[in-house]
């Protein structure tokens, strides 16, 4: 309870960074930049309750994309899409199978200091034994600050969507959610990223299971020579609990990809001044997971 009090208030503070010093000019332009993302990888499912989620492994795959447009000399607007599937076996019947999700930030930006901001995004998934569809619309607020060789991000929200489109499954009644990021350079074109969030739910379930979910991730990307090509090795994992009900469910994610990126000199460079932002999309396949559990 205590680590979740404190993510919650560190996302808070983060989203709500104050701005002291900050709304001075600054010389480093804002630009558009963002990228053109894909992945290939495998998933590995386990729960405390066979009857619900069989323990099974999986190939996975997806693509993105990210834009930063500058408003003028401070504000941008970003724009995230992501789709991704899960290669299912006959047996997979309540496994999430697919997710496409689209979102956009608003934010005021100090290329040196910091950036606030606000964002929104929409997902919808599929479920292999489903007629329905899973569906999820979220808004919040942002915040970031620039250390020499680090930014630390937070954001924070509230998630609304059926998890089924007959059944009061998932974030049908509504629930908030907490997340910080903190990223290192190790020069101007390596990164280490680390994030943990979560999220939590008065149903889950059933329509009355209360629901409780972390997430957590680590990412490590490179410019390839020259180009404008990135390597990324990444991980993510997530924990589904439907808390009154009793059942659980894990999944962790290895994945390998490569990013084209444009518009930027450097990852640092995007990061300050480009597409800096993303989306908490840990909540659609939360919102999926529902179905699984129920």
């Amino acid at each position: 309870m205590r680590i979740r009090h404190t993510l919650i208030a560190s996302a808070v503070a983060l989203a709500l960074l104050p701005a002291s010093g900050a709304f001075a000019a600054d010389d480093s332009a804002l630009v558009y930049a963002g990228s053109v993302d894909g992945y290939v990888g495998y998933r590995w499912i386990s729960s405390d309750d066979s009857d619900e989620v069989e323990d099974d492994h999986t190939p996975t795959y997806g693509a993105g994309a990210v834009v930063s447009v500058p408003l003028g000399q401070a504000l941008s607007v970003q724009f995230d899409a992501l789709g991704e599937a899960n290669v299912l076996d006959n047996d997979s019947d309540d496994d999430p199978s697919s997710m496409v999700s689209v979102g956009a930030h608003l934010s005021y930006r100090n290329a040196s200091t910091m950036l606030v901001g606000a964002f929104a995004g929409y997902g919808i998934g599929t479920v292999t034994d489903n007629d329905g569809h899973s569906k999820a619309a979220y808004l919040g607020l942002e915040g970031q600050y620039y250390f020499d060789p680090a930014t630390l991000y937070g954001q924070v929200g509230y998630v609304k969507g059926p998890g089924d489109d007959d059944e009061s499954e998932g974030f049908d009644d509504g629930g908030w959610f907490g997340r910080v990021v903190g990223r290192y350079f190790i020069s101007d074109d390596i990164m280490l990223e680390g994030d943990v969030a979560y999220a939590d739910t008065d149903q889950y379930v059933d329509g009355d299971d209360a629901g409780e979910i972390w997430a957590w991730g680590l990412k490590y990307k490179q410019r390839l020579g020259k180009s404008p090509v990135y390597g990324v090795i990444a991980y993510r994992g997530a924990n589904y609990d439907s808390t009154t009900e009793g059942d659980v469910a894990t999944e962790q994610v290895l994945m390998l990809g490569v990013s084209f990126a444009f518009g930027a000199d450097s990852l640092k460079h995007n990061d300050r001044s480009g597409a800096t932002l993303d989306l908490p999309h840990f909540l659609h396949r939360a919102n999926m997971y529902s179905q699984t559990l129920d």
